[in-house]
């Protein structure tokens, strides 16, 4: 059974260290969580937790970028829409 959208935002809401986005990163790829919907948590209303999904999405894409091109062109789409600077 593959993580939900919620169950993985109860998990980015928790304060965690680089240890824990290691972790998240491979479950993330684990259990096919969809690469589309957590680029949509970089651009969640609370700051924190998009800064959170942000630092997730960029340790998903440094351990296999290759396996994720077929989603870069929506990476790419929502790139412009960025406004937290931190993200």
């Amino acid at each position: 059974m593959s993580m939900t959208k919620d169950e993985l935002i109860e998990k980015l809401a928790a304060t965690f260290l680089k240890t824990k986005v290691d972790k998240l990163a491979k479950l993330v790829k684990e259990q096919g969580f969809s690469l589309r919907n957590l680029i949509d948590l970089t651009f969640y209303e609370d700051k924190m937790l998009a800064f959170r999904a942000a630092w997730v999405l960029e340790n998903v894409f440094l351990v296999n970028p290759v396996f994720y091109l077929h989603d870069m062109d929506y990476l790419l789409e929502r790139f412009q829409q960025v406004q937290y600077p931190s993200c």
